[in-house]
């Protein structure tokens, strides 16, 4: 048991404060959705991301070196089940598609000077760098690539139901 769970209540996902504060009452829900999309909880004078405090709570403190991502990718989504202790690389592996990708594929984009898709894969800093002419071929590599440097942190994008 963590210091945590006298001071919260879990409940799917989310935590709702066990004692009173001052400006809160017990059973309010606990923190707000930073602009990094991710719930931070006011603690002991730490802003603490939700996901750290379930992870604590249910499992003990978090090793050094590792933190807790989210399997499904949504941030908000802080159901124990959804979490799991990951590296920053492997964290890194399973994020979504970023807003500025222009291919609509996650880890390929055009090489205007080469005139080619280039596909680039990386992994504890280890980084695979590999060019084609179509996004057909660059696609089929990056379908071969992941799973091998992955493995479950694997995350195409939003694109998983096309590969």
């Amino acid at each position: 048991m963590t210091q945590y769970n006298h001071d919260f209540e879990y409940r799917a996902g989310a935590l709702y404060w066990a004692k009173p504060r001052k400006g809160i009452r017990v059973g309010d829900e606990a923190g707000t959705v930073s602009h990094y999309g991710y719930r931070i909880i006011g603690y002991n004078g730490q802003d603490l991301r939700r996901a750290r405090i379930v992870w604590e709570m249910h499992n003990g403190p978090i090793p050094v070196g590792y933190e807790v991502d989210h399997i499904n990718g949504d941030r908000l989504d802080d159901r124990l089940e959804n979490l799991r202790l990951a590296t920053s690389s492997q964290n890194t592996c399973n994020q979504g598609l970023r807003k500025d990708n222009t291919s609509g594929f996650k880890g390929i984009r055009w090489e205007e000077p080469r005139g080619r898709w280039r596909v680039y894969c990386a992994v504890n800093g280890k980084r695979v760098n590999r060019y084609t002419r179509t996004l057909d071929e660059a696609v089929a590599m990056l379908k071969q690539l992941r799973p091998e440097l992955h493995g479950e942190f694997m995350n195409h994008g939003d694109y998983n139901e096309r590969l």
